[in-house]
Protein backbone atom coordinates (compact mmCIF):
# COMPACT_ATOMS: atom_id res chain seq x y z
CA UNK A 1 0.00 0.00 0.00
CA UNK A 2 2.54 2.49 0.91
CA UNK A 3 4.63 1.44 -2.24
CA UNK A 4 1.63 2.42 -4.44
CA UNK A 5 0.93 5.53 -2.34
CA UNK A 6 4.47 6.76 -3.30
CA UNK A 7 4.40 5.82 -6.30
CA UNK A 8 0.82 7.79 -7.15
CA UNK A 9 2.83 10.84 -5.17
CA UNK A 10 5.72 10.86 -7.90
CA UNK A 11 3.48 10.59 -10.98
CA UNK A 12 1.40 13.68 -10.13
CA UNK A 13 4.93 14.80 -9.22
CA UNK A 14 6.02 14.45 -12.46
CA UNK A 15 3.27 15.54 -13.94
CA UNK A 16 2.81 18.88 -12.68
CA UNK A 17 6.45 19.14 -13.76
CA UNK A 18 5.93 18.48 -17.05
CA UNK A 19 2.91 20.95 -17.06
CA UNK A 20 5.32 23.67 -15.81
CA UNK A 21 8.07 22.44 -18.11
CA UNK A 22 5.78 23.54 -21.08
CA UNK A 23 5.52 27.24 -19.59
CA UNK A 24 9.08 27.60 -20.72
CA UNK A 25 8.34 27.64 -24.39
CA UNK A 26 6.77 31.39 -23.63
CA UNK A 27 9.88 32.63 -22.08
CA UNK A 28 12.18 31.25 -24.78
CA UNK A 29 10.16 32.70 -27.32
CA UNK A 30 10.38 35.96 -25.27
CA UNK A 31 13.34 36.31 -24.92
CA UNK A 32 14.40 35.36 -28.35
CA UNK A 33 12.58 38.05 -30.41
CA UNK A 34 14.04 40.61 -27.76
CA UNK A 35 17.54 39.66 -29.02
CA UNK A 36 16.21 39.61 -32.68
CA UNK A 37 16.94 35.90 -33.45
CA UNK A 38 15.49 33.34 -35.58
CA UNK A 39 14.08 30.17 -34.51
CA UNK A 40 16.63 28.49 -37.13
CA UNK A 41 19.64 30.45 -35.79
CA UNK A 42 18.22 29.45 -31.69
CA UNK A 43 18.07 25.90 -32.65
CA UNK A 44 20.83 25.43 -34.92
CA UNK A 45 22.76 22.82 -33.57
CA UNK A 46 20.49 21.95 -31.08
CA UNK A 47 17.23 20.41 -32.42
CA UNK A 48 14.96 21.16 -35.44
CA UNK A 49 13.22 24.59 -35.78
CA UNK A 50 9.89 23.03 -36.17
CA UNK A 51 10.70 21.05 -32.71
CA UNK A 52 11.60 24.78 -31.15
CA UNK A 53 8.10 25.99 -32.73
CA UNK A 54 6.38 23.35 -30.59
CA UNK A 55 8.22 24.37 -27.73
CA UNK A 56 7.70 27.98 -27.76
CA UNK A 57 4.14 26.96 -28.55
CA UNK A 58 3.85 25.24 -25.69
CA UNK A 59 3.00 21.71 -27.25
CA UNK A 60 6.22 19.99 -26.31
CA UNK A 61 7.95 20.37 -22.79
CA UNK A 62 11.65 21.08 -23.54
CA UNK A 63 13.73 18.30 -21.81
CA UNK A 64 16.73 19.91 -18.92
CA UNK A 65 19.70 19.49 -21.42
CA UNK A 66 18.09 21.13 -24.06
CA UNK A 67 17.03 24.09 -21.86
CA UNK A 68 20.70 24.64 -20.67
CA UNK A 69 22.26 24.77 -24.11
CA UNK A 70 19.06 26.80 -25.32
CA UNK A 71 19.51 29.50 -22.19
CA UNK A 72 23.26 29.29 -22.95
CA UNK A 73 22.69 30.92 -26.49
CA UNK A 74 20.00 33.39 -25.62
CA UNK A 75 23.03 34.73 -23.02
CA UNK A 76 20.88 33.82 -19.78
CA UNK A 77 22.65 32.75 -16.70
CA UNK A 78 21.31 30.32 -13.97
CA UNK A 79 20.73 33.89 -11.92
CA UNK A 80 18.19 34.44 -14.43
CA UNK A 81 15.51 31.69 -14.23
CA UNK A 82 14.22 28.86 -12.60
CA UNK A 83 13.66 25.52 -12.97
CA UNK A 84 10.05 24.41 -12.17
CA UNK A 85 11.63 21.29 -10.11
CA UNK A 86 12.97 24.27 -8.01
CA UNK A 87 9.40 26.46 -8.08
CA UNK A 88 7.29 23.73 -6.97
CA UNK A 89 9.98 23.21 -4.22
CA UNK A 90 9.70 27.00 -3.10
CA UNK A 91 5.93 27.33 -3.37
CA UNK A 92 5.71 24.15 -1.06
CA UNK A 93 7.24 26.12 1.61
CA UNK A 94 5.55 29.04 0.84
CA UNK A 95 2.41 27.03 1.60
CA UNK A 96 3.82 25.56 4.60
CA UNK A 97 4.37 29.23 6.10
CA UNK A 98 0.94 30.42 4.97
CA UNK A 99 -0.12 27.24 7.09
CA UNK A 100 1.41 28.37 10.04
CA UNK A 101 0.65 31.81 9.74
CA UNK A 102 4.55 32.58 9.97
CA UNK A 103 5.07 35.97 8.25
CA UNK A 104 9.04 36.14 9.26
CA UNK A 105 9.52 32.58 7.61
CA UNK A 106 7.43 33.47 4.47
CA UNK A 107 9.53 37.27 4.52
CA UNK A 108 12.84 35.22 3.61
CA UNK A 109 11.80 32.82 1.01
CA UNK A 110 10.66 35.59 -0.44
CA UNK A 111 13.22 37.85 -0.12
CA UNK A 112 15.51 34.31 -1.46
CA UNK A 113 13.58 34.38 -5.08
CA UNK A 114 13.52 38.57 -5.41
CA UNK A 115 15.32 38.00 -9.01
CA UNK A 116 13.38 35.97 -10.89
CA UNK A 117 10.85 37.90 -12.90
CA UNK A 118 8.70 35.26 -14.22
CA UNK A 119 7.12 31.69 -13.57
CA UNK A 120 3.93 31.69 -12.76
CA UNK A 121 4.50 29.66 -9.91
CA UNK A 122 6.97 32.00 -8.31
CA UNK A 123 4.26 34.92 -9.00
CA UNK A 124 1.86 32.70 -6.83
CA UNK A 125 4.67 32.49 -3.79
CA UNK A 126 4.61 36.01 -3.98
CA UNK A 127 1.03 36.76 -3.84
CA UNK A 128 0.40 34.39 -1.02
CA UNK A 129 2.83 36.50 1.29
CA UNK A 130 1.50 39.67 0.22
CA UNK A 131 -2.05 38.04 1.51
CA UNK A 132 -0.46 36.68 4.78
CA UNK A 133 1.22 40.36 5.48
CA UNK A 134 -2.20 42.04 4.43
CA UNK A 135 -0.01 44.36 1.91
CA UNK A 136 -3.34 44.91 0.36
CA UNK A 137 -2.22 46.71 -2.62
CA UNK A 138 0.67 44.23 -3.84
CA UNK A 139 -2.08 41.36 -3.13
CA UNK A 140 -4.60 43.49 -5.21
CA UNK A 141 -2.53 43.25 -7.93
CA UNK A 142 -0.93 40.00 -7.97
CA UNK A 143 -4.75 38.82 -7.14
CA UNK A 144 -5.77 40.66 -10.79
CA UNK A 145 -3.06 39.26 -12.82
CA UNK A 146 -2.71 35.68 -11.83
CA UNK A 147 -6.77 35.39 -12.24
CA UNK A 148 -6.28 36.43 -15.76
CA UNK A 149 -3.66 33.36 -16.72
CA UNK A 150 -5.41 30.88 -14.11
CA UNK A 151 -5.42 28.39 -17.16
CA UNK A 152 -0.96 28.30 -16.65
CA UNK A 153 -1.92 26.31 -13.47
CA UNK A 154 -2.72 22.82 -13.24
CA UNK A 155 -4.89 21.51 -10.48
CA UNK A 156 -2.35 21.71 -7.86
CA UNK A 157 -1.30 25.21 -8.52
CA UNK A 158 -4.85 26.79 -8.84
CA UNK A 159 -6.14 25.11 -5.21
CA UNK A 160 -3.20 27.21 -3.51
CA UNK A 161 -4.47 30.04 -5.60
CA UNK A 162 -7.45 29.38 -4.32
CA UNK A 163 -6.88 29.04 -0.81
CA UNK A 164 -4.32 32.32 -0.68
CA UNK A 165 -7.23 34.31 -2.96
CA UNK A 166 -9.92 33.05 -0.61
CA UNK A 167 -8.01 34.60 2.26
CA UNK A 168 -7.39 37.76 0.07
CA UNK A 169 -11.31 38.19 0.09
CA UNK A 170 -12.01 37.39 3.50
CA UNK A 171 -9.65 40.19 4.32
CA UNK A 172 -11.31 42.88 2.30
CA UNK A 173 -14.01 41.86 3.27
CA UNK A 174 -15.78 40.23 -0.30
CA UNK A 175 -17.61 37.54 1.57
CA UNK A 176 -19.84 36.72 -1.38
CA UNK A 177 -16.89 36.47 -3.67
CA UNK A 178 -14.64 33.94 -1.36
CA UNK A 179 -18.14 32.04 -0.48
CA UNK A 180 -17.94 31.35 -4.34
CA UNK A 181 -14.43 30.36 -5.04
CA UNK A 182 -14.30 28.42 -2.30
CA UNK A 183 -17.11 26.34 -3.09
CA UNK A 184 -15.80 25.72 -6.70
CA UNK A 185 -12.51 24.82 -5.38
CA UNK A 186 -13.03 22.15 -2.40
CA UNK A 187 -13.55 19.52 -4.33
CA UNK A 188 -10.08 19.48 -5.94
CA UNK A 189 -8.33 16.10 -5.87
CA UNK A 190 -4.50 18.27 -5.56
CA UNK A 191 -5.07 18.46 -1.88
CA UNK A 192 -2.58 18.19 1.01
CA UNK A 193 -3.03 18.13 4.85
CA UNK A 194 -2.10 21.61 5.15
CA UNK A 195 -4.15 22.94 2.35
CA UNK A 196 -7.23 20.93 3.68
CA UNK A 197 -6.76 22.64 7.26
CA UNK A 198 -6.63 26.17 5.55
CA UNK A 199 -9.48 25.68 3.30
CA UNK A 200 -11.75 24.39 6.38
CA UNK A 201 -10.33 27.61 8.17
CA UNK A 202 -11.83 29.59 5.57
CA UNK A 203 -14.69 27.92 5.62
CA UNK A 204 -15.24 28.59 9.57
CA UNK A 205 -14.70 32.03 8.82
CA UNK A 206 -17.04 32.26 5.79
CA UNK A 207 -20.12 30.55 6.72
CA UNK A 208 -19.33 32.46 10.29
CA UNK A 209 -19.64 35.93 8.56
CA UNK A 210 -22.92 34.70 6.72
CA UNK A 211 -24.55 33.09 10.28
CA UNK A 212 -24.60 29.43 8.91
CA UNK A 213 -23.12 28.63 12.16
CA UNK A 214 -23.55 24.69 11.83
CA UNK A 215 -21.50 25.05 8.39
CA UNK A 216 -18.68 27.13 10.31
CA UNK A 217 -18.35 24.51 13.60
CA UNK A 218 -17.35 21.98 11.07
CA UNK A 219 -14.37 23.87 9.64
CA UNK A 220 -13.82 25.14 13.06
CA UNK A 221 -13.46 21.97 14.48
CA UNK A 222 -11.55 20.10 11.49
CA UNK A 223 -8.87 22.33 11.21
CA UNK A 224 -8.31 23.14 14.42
CA UNK A 225 -7.78 19.53 14.95
CA UNK A 226 -4.92 19.88 12.22
CA UNK A 227 -3.32 23.60 13.56
CA UNK A 228 -3.26 22.14 17.42
CA UNK A 229 -1.20 18.96 15.85
CA UNK A 230 1.36 20.76 13.56
CA UNK A 231 1.73 23.15 16.69
CA UNK A 232 0.48 25.73 14.30
CA UNK A 233 -0.22 28.42 17.41
CA UNK A 234 -0.72 31.55 15.71
CA UNK A 235 -3.74 30.06 13.18
CA UNK A 236 -5.01 28.63 16.38
CA UNK A 237 -5.41 31.70 18.15
CA UNK A 238 -6.66 33.31 15.06
CA UNK A 239 -9.06 30.93 15.11
CA UNK A 240 -10.23 31.69 18.89
CA UNK A 241 -10.20 35.56 17.86
CA UNK A 242 -13.09 34.55 14.94
CA UNK A 243 -14.98 32.35 17.58
CA UNK A 244 -15.07 35.07 20.03
CA UNK A 245 -16.40 37.57 17.19
CA UNK A 246 -18.69 35.74 15.79
CA UNK A 247 -20.33 34.80 19.08
CA UNK A 248 -20.12 39.01 19.93
CA UNK A 249 -22.21 39.38 16.45
CA UNK A 250 -25.00 37.42 18.53
CA UNK A 251 -24.78 39.62 21.75
CA UNK A 252 -22.41 37.19 23.45
CA UNK A 253 -20.08 38.45 25.97
CA UNK A 254 -17.40 35.54 25.95
CA UNK A 255 -13.95 37.21 25.80
CA UNK A 256 -12.39 35.33 29.43
CA UNK A 257 -8.99 34.68 26.92
CA UNK A 258 -9.19 38.05 25.14
CA UNK A 259 -5.63 39.35 26.29
CA UNK A 260 -4.13 36.65 23.85
CA UNK A 261 -5.35 39.04 20.73
CA UNK A 262 -4.09 42.03 21.33
CA UNK A 263 -0.40 41.27 20.10
CA UNK A 264 -2.02 39.51 16.48
CA UNK A 265 -0.68 42.41 14.25
CA UNK A 266 -1.44 46.31 13.71
CA UNK A 267 -3.54 45.21 10.31
CA UNK A 268 -5.60 42.80 11.51
CA UNK A 269 -8.42 44.89 10.64
CA UNK A 270 -11.13 41.87 12.35
CA UNK A 271 -9.24 42.05 15.13
CA UNK A 272 -9.67 45.47 15.56
CA UNK A 273 -13.43 44.97 14.71
CA UNK A 274 -13.70 42.43 17.89
CA UNK A 275 -11.97 44.65 20.13
CA UNK A 276 -14.59 47.75 19.50
CA UNK A 277 -17.42 45.47 19.44
CA UNK A 278 -16.23 43.62 23.23
CA UNK A 279 -15.84 47.43 24.49
CA UNK A 280 -19.83 48.50 23.08
CA UNK A 281 -20.98 45.82 24.83
CA UNK A 282 -18.80 45.66 27.81
CA UNK A 283 -17.72 48.95 29.08
CA UNK A 284 -15.55 48.25 31.54
CA UNK A 285 -13.34 47.47 28.59
CA UNK A 286 -13.21 50.62 26.83
CA UNK A 287 -9.75 50.65 26.60
CA UNK A 288 -9.61 48.60 24.55
CA UNK A 289 -10.33 50.81 22.00
CA UNK A 290 -6.57 52.25 22.54
CA UNK A 291 -5.33 49.00 20.69
CA UNK A 292 -7.05 49.95 17.42
CA UNK A 293 -4.07 51.60 15.98
CA UNK A 294 -4.62 54.61 12.69
CA UNK A 295 -3.48 52.28 10.13
CA UNK A 296 -6.82 49.87 11.02
CA UNK A 297 -9.83 50.51 8.45
CA UNK A 298 -11.31 50.11 11.53
CA UNK A 299 -9.85 53.07 13.29
CA UNK A 300 -12.61 55.80 12.35
CA UNK A 301 -15.42 53.22 14.03
CA UNK A 302 -12.77 53.03 17.23
CA UNK A 303 -13.02 56.72 17.66
CA UNK A 304 -16.85 57.05 17.61
CA UNK A 305 -16.99 54.09 20.29
CA UNK A 306 -15.05 56.35 22.35
CA UNK A 307 -17.23 59.53 21.67
CA UNK A 308 -20.95 57.00 22.16
CA UNK A 309 -19.20 55.93 25.56
CA UNK A 310 -17.70 59.48 26.57
CA UNK A 311 -21.29 60.91 25.80
CA UNK A 312 -22.92 57.86 27.57
CA UNK A 313 -20.86 58.56 30.82
CA UNK A 314 -21.40 62.06 30.38
CA UNK A 315 -17.84 62.85 31.07
CA UNK A 316 -17.09 65.91 29.46
CA UNK A 317 -14.02 65.94 28.98
CA UNK A 318 -13.29 62.39 26.95
CA UNK A 319 -16.15 63.67 24.71
CA UNK A 320 -14.23 66.87 23.69
CA UNK A 321 -10.74 64.82 23.23
CA UNK A 322 -12.61 62.26 21.50
CA UNK A 323 -14.33 64.70 19.19
CA UNK A 324 -10.86 66.51 19.10
CA UNK A 325 -9.66 63.21 17.87
CA UNK A 326 -12.70 63.01 15.37
CA UNK A 327 -12.21 66.31 13.63
CA UNK A 328 -8.30 65.61 13.30
CA UNK A 329 -9.02 62.20 11.77
CA UNK A 330 -11.84 63.91 9.41
CA UNK A 331 -9.16 66.27 8.18
CA UNK A 332 -6.79 63.69 7.28
CA UNK A 333 -9.71 61.04 6.03
CA UNK A 334 -12.20 63.08 3.94
CA UNK A 335 -14.31 59.88 3.18
CA UNK A 336 -14.81 59.37 6.99
CA UNK A 337 -16.86 62.83 7.24
CA UNK A 338 -19.87 61.36 8.41
CA UNK A 339 -18.77 60.59 11.63
CA UNK A 340 -18.82 64.15 12.57
CA UNK A 341 -22.44 64.39 11.78
CA UNK A 342 -23.22 61.16 13.39
CA UNK A 343 -21.81 62.74 16.70
CA UNK A 344 -23.53 65.75 16.01
CA UNK A 345 -26.76 63.34 16.12
CA UNK A 346 -25.88 61.74 19.29
CA UNK A 347 -25.44 65.07 21.04
CA UNK A 348 -29.16 66.37 19.71
CA UNK A 349 -30.74 63.21 19.92
CA UNK A 350 -32.68 64.09 16.71
CA UNK A 351 -34.31 60.44 15.54
CA UNK A 352 -34.89 61.80 11.96
CA UNK A 353 -31.59 63.08 11.55
CA UNK A 354 -30.24 59.64 12.80
CA UNK A 355 -32.79 57.65 11.12
CA UNK A 356 -31.03 59.79 7.78
CA UNK A 357 -28.00 59.30 8.67
CA UNK A 358 -28.33 55.35 9.10
CA UNK A 359 -29.81 55.30 6.29
CA UNK A 360 -27.65 57.17 3.80
CA UNK A 361 -24.39 56.54 5.46
CA UNK A 362 -24.34 53.65 7.76
CA UNK A 363 -26.50 50.81 6.21
CA UNK A 364 -24.50 51.28 2.59
CA UNK A 365 -21.05 51.49 4.18
CA UNK A 366 -21.66 47.83 6.17
CA UNK A 367 -23.58 46.79 3.34
CA UNK A 368 -20.40 47.05 0.94
CA UNK A 369 -18.66 45.50 3.71
CA UNK A 370 -21.04 42.53 3.50
CA UNK A 371 -21.14 42.18 7.59
CA UNK A 372 -24.69 40.55 7.83
CA UNK A 373 -24.34 41.19 11.51
CA UNK A 374 -24.35 44.90 11.71
CA UNK A 375 -26.78 45.18 8.35
CA UNK A 376 -29.08 43.39 10.89
CA UNK A 377 -28.13 45.87 13.59
CA UNK A 378 -28.42 49.10 11.28
CA UNK A 379 -31.89 48.02 9.61
CA UNK A 380 -33.25 47.09 13.48
CA UNK A 381 -32.67 50.90 15.01
CA UNK A 382 -34.24 51.97 11.03
CA UNK A 383 -37.41 50.09 11.94
CA UNK A 384 -37.70 50.77 15.63
CA UNK A 385 -37.58 54.64 14.57
CA UNK A 386 -39.92 54.25 11.61
CA UNK A 387 -42.30 51.93 13.99
CA UNK A 388 -42.18 54.77 16.35
CA UNK A 389 -43.21 57.22 14.47
CA UNK A 390 -46.00 55.42 12.61
CA UNK A 391 -44.29 54.78 9.38
CA UNK A 392 -45.49 51.00 9.36
CA UNK A 393 -45.66 50.73 5.27
CA UNK A 394 -41.32 52.22 5.67
CA UNK A 395 -40.72 49.92 8.23
CA UNK A 396 -41.63 46.97 5.99
CA UNK A 397 -39.83 47.84 3.37
CA UNK A 398 -36.67 48.02 4.88
CA UNK A 399 -36.95 44.59 7.11
CA UNK A 400 -37.27 42.94 3.22
CA UNK A 401 -34.90 45.11 2.06
CA UNK A 402 -32.63 43.30 4.19
CA UNK A 403 -33.71 40.13 3.60
CA UNK A 404 -32.90 40.75 -0.05
CA UNK A 405 -29.28 41.93 0.77
CA UNK A 406 -28.56 39.18 3.28
CA UNK A 407 -29.82 36.23 0.23
CA UNK A 408 -27.70 37.82 -2.24
CA UNK A 409 -24.60 37.73 -0.30
CA UNK A 410 -25.36 34.18 1.49
CA UNK A 411 -26.12 32.89 -1.71
CA UNK A 412 -27.38 28.73 -2.02
CA UNK A 413 -25.97 26.67 0.40
CA UNK A 414 -24.13 24.32 -1.24
CA UNK A 415 -24.33 20.35 -0.58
Amino acid sequence: MTSKFERDLKRRREEILRFYYLEIGSVIRKRRLEMNMTQEELSRGIFSHTYLSKIENNAIAVNKDSLYLIMERVDMSNADYILPEEMLEILEKAVRYFFLGDIEGYRVLVDSIHQYEYGILIDLTRFGYHVLSRNFDEARRNYEDLHRYLVALEDYGFTIYAIFAIFYLITVDDIESAKKLYEQARGYHAMTTEMFALFEYAKFIIYGRLEWGFRARDGFENAKNIFLEADATIRVREMSMYLHLFRLYEGQISDKNAPMFFHMGENHHHHHEYLILSSMLDRSKRDWLLHVPPSSKYYPESLFARCVLALQDEEETALLTSRYALETEINERVEHRYLIDWLDVLLTKDDFRLKDFLIQELLPRVTKRQHIPLMRKVTEQIVTILAEHKRYKDSYSYLMKLRKAIRKIQGPIEE
